[in-house]
């Protein structure tokens, strides 16, 4: 045994970056546009609640933006830029503000939950996320 050898792991090493590197070059400039849309729209609907005065018109607009975000990342699967949908993340956004906008233009303005609307779609949110997570056993991290 005159003549070194790799070993196996420095072998899969090198085969995993070679991987690596030819799957981030070969993604085209449109796939990564729209995943930085997606990444953008994931944030904007809460932005939205925060932005406005109105708070009513402000969980509207995020409600619209969250809506657009699960169309967008459904075109980014049907394109293959992404393999799963529909994302934990994106689902619990769309459902919490769906809940928050019906409650908000329903309830009068002396109901509470008007008053303090940002913090609403944080729980609600973060409700969602749980429920997920303990229900369907998928969390978000993963996807």
């Amino acid at each position: 045994m005159s003549g070194f050898t790799p070993s196996a792991t420095e072998a899969l090493l090198e085969e995993g970056v070679t991987k690596q590197e030819t799957k981030s070059e070969s993604k085209p400039w449109s796939h990564k546009l729209l995943g930085y849309l997606i990444a953008a729209l994931g944030f904007a609907p809460f932005i939205m609640v925060m932005l406005f005065a109105d708070q009513k018109i402000g969980v509207s607009v995020g409600t619209v933006l969250s809506f657009c975000n699960v169309c967008l990342s459904k075109i980014s699967q049907m394109i293959g830029a992404t393999k799963i949908w529909p994302k934990v993340l994106e689902i619990s956004a769309l459902t919490t503000f769906i809940l928050v906008t019906i409650l908000a233009w329903t309830l009068p303005l002396e109901i509470g939950i008007v008053l303090y609307l940002n913090t609403f779609v944080m729980i609600g949110f973060a409700l969602d996320l749980t429920i997920a997570w303990v229900c369907f056993k998928v969390p978000c991290a993963e996807q």
